[in-house]
């Protein structure tokens, strides 16, 4: 395996252990005055004394999953730019205290609720709550607590808690184990457990190399509308790397990945490399 493949598959390794999806325990119903307002804003008609709010509104539906229906994330990325821009230091201070107070008391209800859940035996709170110990959302993150809430979901064949606790151990550099976990979350069709076992397939990482296999896994992940894995796909396509160099097919899965409004922003900027680029990455010098 040439070193840049390598570099590239460490790098998405990584970045999965990091990629968190939306789980309804954090889930918040978008107030109808913060879509409106949003709209307001990003039709440039929005009343200058209204920005701080708006400000506000924007940071409440980049850190809620669900936070302003049908607004897509790139714009409200842009709009949060745009008003850091316009706002004073002191206003721009001000709401994003605002925002953490609000969303640590969500967090905290939030937690408080979820622990009687999965202590209850309900494996979706289990799962829920593994996640949030593992990445460290809204709390420092503590493995000790997530492996735990992960193997009660798991042991109750849950995909979602046994695709986390796959990334539990290989996070611990437990691969064979992770692997097993990972295999059995795939079978249930669990888009990020495929992803991860595509990657590990490609890398030989606690399985033996099987470029065919990971291959199928990988676009099964992508074709469910996994975001992390259209956008791994698409630049393996732009690249050429494992696949041979496919244009149409890149830039329809960097599309596809960018319209997800689920992507980190350095990913983002990527797939907006691929689009402009008809399907191809500039080369680094």
């Amino acid at each position: 395996m040439n070193s840049r493949l390598s570099d590239f598959l460490r790098k998405a390794l990584a970045a999965l252990l990091l990629f968190s999806t939306a789980h309804a325990a954090l889930a918040a119903d978008a107030p109808v005055r913060r879509t409106e307002l949003l709209s307001l804003a990003l039709a440039d008609k929005l009343p200058g004394d209204a920005k701080g709010d708006a400000y506000y509104e924007v940071l409440m539906a980049l850190a809620l999953p669900g936070g302003a229906e049908g607004i897509d994330r790139s714009a409200l990325l842009r709009l949060r730019l745009d008003l850091e821009g316009e706002l004073t230091g002191n206003a721009v201070k001000a709401a994003q205290a605002r925002a953490a107070d609000a969303i640590n008391q969500m967090l905290n209800q939030d937690l408080e609720d979820l622990r009687k859940a999965a202590d209850a035996g309900m494996m979706q709170a289990q799962a829920d709550l593994a996640e949030i110990y593992f990445r460290g959302i809204g709390i420092e993150p503590d493995m000790v607590l997530a492996e735990k809430y992960a193997r009660l979901a798991a042991g109750q064949d849950y995909a979602p808690g046994e695709y986390l606790l796959g990334a539990i151990l290989l996070r611990q550099e437990k691969n064979e184990d992770a692997v097993g976990w990972l295999e059995k979350a795939a079978k249930q069709n669990d888009a990020q457990a495929q992803f991860a076992l595509a990657l590990l397939l490609i890398d030989g990482r606690g399985i033996s190399r099987d470029v065919k296999r990971a291959i199928d896994l990988l676009t099964q992940s992508a074709g469910t509308g996994y975001a992390a894995a259209q956008a791994f796909l698409a630049e393996l396509l732009a690249r050429g790397e494992i696949f041979p160099a496919d244009p149409d097919g890149a830039r329809m899965w960097a599309m596809m990945a960018r319209n997800s409004g689920a992507l980190p922003p350095e990913i983002e900027a990527k797939m907006d490399a691929i689009v402009a680029g008809n399907g191809k990455l500039p080369e680094k010098p």
